[in-house]
């Protein structure tokens, strides 16, 4: 049984890195490119991790509305990076959550997604911005 929960969560997450890996829709940034993004205007960015359930679950309706909106979104895999790095910065920018889709506003401000479960809600934010 453990073997086959083993099996299941590795599926999910090949998928998951899979879909991360269209380089059409996705940019992949590290921690410090994501310190220079932060301070920039109009940048959007994702928040996510392969081992997330919930980033797992979120992905593929991110994907579908991004490819079908032709929209570009940097992605930030924290698991890339060490995690005292990004922890700091992450309480300074109160992000507690994963999955976090963000919209940078300039000098380390942002909007944040609310909704991650509801693929009109999270539609309707994307293209609004």
């Amino acid at each position: 049984m453990l073997n086959f929960i083993k099996k299941n969560i590795q599926k999910k997450e090949n998928s998951y890195n899979k879909i991360t890996s269209d380089k059409k829709v996705f940019t992949k940034i590290n921690y410090d490119e994501f310190l220079k993004i932060i301070n920039q205007e109009k940048k959007l960015v994702y928040i996510g991790k392969p081992s997330c359930p919930k980033c797992r679950k979120f992905i593929s309706m991110l994907y579908s509305i991004l490819k079908d909106e032709n929209i570009k979104i940097y992605y930030f895999n924290i698991e890339s990076s060490e995690k005292d790095i990004y922890l700091d910065l992450f309480k300074e920018l109160k992000l507690r959550d994963l999955p976090s889709v963000i919209l940078t506003m300039g000098n380390k401000t942002y909007k944040r997604m609310n909704i991650y479960n509801n693929i009109s809600a999270i539609k309707a934010w994307i293209t609004s911005i």
